[in-house]
């Protein structure tokens, strides 16, 4: 079955069953129905004939992820910077060189094929597990595992990047360039091919939401979506 689950104000704890209506013949905002889930079914027979729109939802608002990816960056530079400082110089060595992301032995077509696929199973893994009430609470152990299988198998072929915001970071104060576009592209595309393979997986049904931990108080920034869960037996 799958369930949509409100957005709660704080953390991912709703459990209500809702579906957003069309907007009303007074052109008010659309309205929000609270539904048995035996009527689930019909409601994923309607997103099948309408996926499109579906695929079309923004599923986090403009200035989270504008905020969210200049963080990142912000904290790569300024990561390595204070790590600099702070051991007097040592992340400059030549042996070191700000600990850039360079393409293995095999060459940068290895590396980006490398990048690819590690970047597709983690973001398949990170769309997967939380949408299924029985494995949310474990994402962040499942990712764990992930990176250190990358990090002990993976590192030799790409330097396991996954993110260009880390490669960035270090190539900032290396400046050395050689392969960026490879760090840039190959994690992109691949995370974007999981996302549309686990979209036609669900026929366009989007993910409840894609976040590591959902067991605080945090706000989430994700707009959720349909969420896999066990049959319900009632007594």
């Amino acid at each position: 079955m799958l369930e949509r689950t409100s957005p709660s104000p704080i953390g991912c704890t709703g459990n209500e069953l809702v579906v957003d209506q069309p907007i009303d013949s007074l052109g008010e905002k659309p309205l929000r129905t609270v539904l048995p889930q035996t009527e689930a079914l019909g409601i994923v027979a309607s997103l099948r004939l309408h996926w499109p729109e579906y695929l079309m939802e923004v599923k986090v608002d403009f200035w989270d992820a504008f905020f969210h990816g200049a963080a990142q960056f912000f904290g790569a530079i300024s990561g390595v910077a204070i790590a600099t400082f702070i051991l007097r110089g040592a992340p400059a060595h030549e042996s070191v060189r700000y600990a850039v992301t360079l393409p293995g032995r095999y060459g940068d077509g290895v590396a980006f094929v490398a990048e690819l696929a590690i970047s597709f199973t983690l973001m398949a893994t990170v769309l997967s597990a939380p949408n299924r009430d029985n494995l949310a609470r474990y994402t962040p152990y499942f990712v764990g595992a992930l990176y250190a299988i990358y990090i002990t198998f993976e590192t030799p072929l790409s330097g396991m990047s996954m993110n260009p915001a880390r490669t960035f970071g270090s190539a900032f104060h290396a400046s050395y360039w050689h392969a960026l576009w490879l760090y840039f592209l190959a994690p992109t595309l691949g995370m974007l091919v999981a996302g549309e393979v686990f979209l036609r997986m669900r026929n366009g049904v989007g993910p409840y939401c894609a976040k590591l931990h959902h067991a605080n108080n945090k706000r989430c920034i994700f707009h959720h979506g349909y969420r896999a869960t066990e049959p319900r037996i009632s007594n």
